[in-house]
């Protein structure tokens, strides 16, 4: 046992997969990126897995060799351009590209035509289409001609086309219909050219959860699947986060009031108090920003950070009548109060829940529970 742990629930991570699998009505394509955004990507295929999941979405290629390299084959598809010495590799693998422009798309030819020659095997391609949110992607007038050149080379297979929503977790906004509205325009221009788009695929969390002609006929949820609402304000949805971030207790002291505590002795308790020493930092993905603001459980009760956080400890203070101990157990967010969820200490890092739970470091061993 370490003295700070991420717990894995799957449980938790089965009731969200099947919760959106319901609302998606068509198959969902789970993000893996970022190590299934802290979750480990793995044993979160494996859960994923068992409940008929079978595709994944990946931002870097050794992300989808991990689970190859576990003994695990799913449809792997690549969110993000690859640098040009990997693409090779992906496409040997039989993982799927998102094509973001022409001039990678010849790179994906190339690759393809050295790697097959005039035997049989292509390249498996998804066209982005860039409809508004001005990251990666075709430009929609560019994408017909570029849907005829996969279409008219051997050696590339057209698996799907896409596009990504930058607003969809605010339902009040119009600009995702906007959106959907000219995704739609640019798959009838493909279709009218007798070219099969093959999956058509642009919700996102938000998209599944709060647009439902943006479903087609796939889904591709991120951080719904961990528990947490695109927005981190809806919970009429039933999701149920699936880390617990906990770490321990190493010593209890007495302090007197006014004697500062931690780094630079920014704080000091108003009362003569107690305080315990959590084995927890910021390089452990507990933020630094959450110094003298952020809340920790300890045996039930929460408990304010004093002081600065470090790298590798932070403080509490329990209260001079505490009975917290040595060896007692901290919760630095979790599924449950009387500790923050991950979406409490987005809130007051000003940030988002995805962020809070990708930034629990490779360091902490991630625990898999039922």
């Amino acid at each position: 046992m370490a003295i700070t742990e991420a717990y894995i629930y799957r449980s938790r991570l089965a009731h969200n997969i099947r919760l959106l699998q319901k609302k998606s009505s068509v198959p969902l394509c789970i993000a893996l990126k970022a190590d299934a955004y802290g979750h480990g990507a793995v044993e979160v295929a494996r859960t994923a897995m068992e409940e008929g999941v079978g595709t994944f979405g990946f931002a870097r290629l050794s992300e989808a060799v991990a689970l190859e390299d576990a003994g695990l084959h799913p449809r792997c598809i690549m969110f993000s351009a690859l640098a040009d010495d990997e693409i090779g590799e992906a496409v040997r693998r039989g993982y799927e590209l998102f094509v973001t422009d022409g001039e990678y798309l010849e790179l994906i030819q190339k690759e393809a035509a050295a790697l097959y020659g005039s035997g049989s095997g292509a390249a498996k391609v998804h066209l982005k289409v860039d409809t508004g949110m001005h990251r990666i992607g075709v430009e929609p007038d560019a994408v017909p001609a570029l849907a005829r050149k996969a279409a008219d080379d051997e050696r590339l297979s057209l698996q799907g086309v896409c596009t990504h929503f930058p607003v969809a977790d605010d339902p009040a906004k119009e600009f995702t219909a906007s959106q959907i509205e000219v995704f739609s325009g640019t798959l009838d221009a493909i279709r009218r050219m007798g070219i099969d788009p093959g999956l058509v695929h642009a919700a996102n969390s938000a998209g599944l959860l709060y647009h439902p002609s943006s479903r087609f006929s796939m889904t591709r949820p991120g951080i719904s699947v961990y528990g947490y609402p695109p927005d981190d304000t809806d919970v009429s949805l039933g999701l149920s986060p699936v880390m617990e971030f906990r770490s321990t207790v190493v010593q209890v002291k007495a302090v007197k009031a006014g004697e500062g505590v931690s780094y630079g002795l920014t704080e000091s308790p108003v009362r003569d108090t107690r305080i315990a020493v959590i084995a927890a930092g910021y390089a452990d993905g507990y933020s630094r920003v959450f110094s003298s603001r952020g809340r920790i459980a300890i045996n039930g009760k929460a408990y304010k950070v004093l002081g600065r956080v470090c790298m590798d400890q932070c403080i509490v203070d329990v209260g001079p009548d505490s009975r917290v101990k040595r060896g007692d157990s901290a919760i630095l967010f979790g599924p449950e109060p009387p500790a923050p969820s991950a979406a409490d200490l987005a809130s007051l890092a000003g940030t988002i829940s995805y962020e809070i739970t990708c930034n629990v470091s490779a360091r902490v061993p991630r625990v898999y529970l039922t």
